[in-house]
């Protein structure tokens, strides 16, 4: 689920819908959110539960096989999250092409907690003061039986340093927070602005793997809002 944007950060950054560079650098690193589930359809925050995609999400993840068709033709080392919603983008992603997908631990999603299966409403009845809290400084809350930014963010930084050696480029099928984050890092901005950037399902965020680091490949937008 997607969190309300803070306007008090004045950086933002949307993930593009996803198309096919006509050259993809092999230093690249190309996160993909996974398509719609009948969670996200209906406002539930989904975490680590594990709610298959939608109908919709189906038919998404098949047109983007289409969209990404010259970035699976090329050598491209393929990793997914092993939550059923990513891994079903990614077989559907691949069914064409044949290209091996292999599950990352490191790529799930934000651990919610109790609040996964609840709309934003009902939190806000059942949690109001880690709502608020959640909204003002996110790099503070640590869920309820659940997890916190720090540790998608030390996940991902495992994950980067592992992949910074590889010859070819990288596509991950991820999750809304760990891409957030991910943007984060490259713009070298705190955990405390996780809510100034956003994503959408099924669309490409394209960064660079630069010494163990992530840097943009497409320059984020800024506004003043």
């Amino acid at each position: 689920m997607n969190a309300p944007q803070d306007q008090s950060v004045p950086i933002s950054h949307v993930s593009r819908p996803a198309h096919s560079p006509e050259l993809v650098p092999a230093r690249q690193l190309l996160l993909l959110r996974h398509t719609h589930t009948e969670w996200s359809e209906t406002g539930l925050y989904q975490g680590q539960s594990d709610p298959p995609l939608s109908r919709a999400g189906i038919e998404r993840a098949e047109a983007l096989a289409s969209e990404l068709a010259p970035i699976l033709a090329a050598p491209v080392t393929i990793l997914t999250s092993p939550l059923a919603r990513a891994r079903m983008t990614a077989d559907l992603l691949t069914v064409h092409s044949n290209k091996p997908v292999t599950i990352d631990e490191r790529l799930t999603e934000l651990d919610y907690g109790a609040w996964e299966g609840h709309s934003q409403e009902t939190v806000k009845l059942r949690w109001p003061d880690m709502l608020r809290q959640w909204k003002r400084t996110p790099d503070t809350v640590c869920f309820p039986s659940g997890g916190s930014l720090q540790q998608v963010q030390g996940r991902l930084r495992s994950l980067v340093r592992d992949i910074a050696s590889l010859p070819q480029p990288v596509l991950a099928v991820t999750h809304d927070g760990l891409i957030r984050v991910a943007l984060l890092e490259a713009m070298g901005l705190p955990l405390a602005a996780f809510r100034s950037v956003k994503t959408e399902p099924g669309g490409l965020t394209r960064l660079l793997r630069s010494s163990g680091n992530l840097v943009f490949d497409v320059p984020p937008s800024m506004n003043g809002s």
